[in-house]
């Protein structure tokens, strides 16, 4: 585990989920974490679903959940389903 400390805070690095991807194992633009019960992880983030019939300047790209389960060593997590 990697500990750092800055601005008299301590963080302590221990896993590393997902990877960069539009969808499934990965994350595009990843906006928040949440933690569910037992071991359930839930990143939100971007998509690469783009609402079709309007201009350009107004696509906006879609939302994605991702579900993963984090186990208590580093290299035990499991993707679980990818949300749309």
């Amino acid at each position: 585990m990697l500990t750092t400390v800055a601005a008299g805070r301590v963080f302590d690095f221990s896993h590393a989920v997902g990877r960069g991807a539009l969808s499934g194992q990965g994350f595009r633009m990843a906006v928040a974490l949440a933690l569910g019960q037992g071991d359930t992880l839930y990143a939100v983030n971007r998509g690469w679903e783009q609402v079709q019939n309007v201009p350009y300047t107004k696509t906006q790209l879609g939302t994605r959940i991702g579900k993963f389960t984090i186990g208590p060593v580093p290299g035990d997590e499991e993707f679980i389903a990818d949300i749309s």
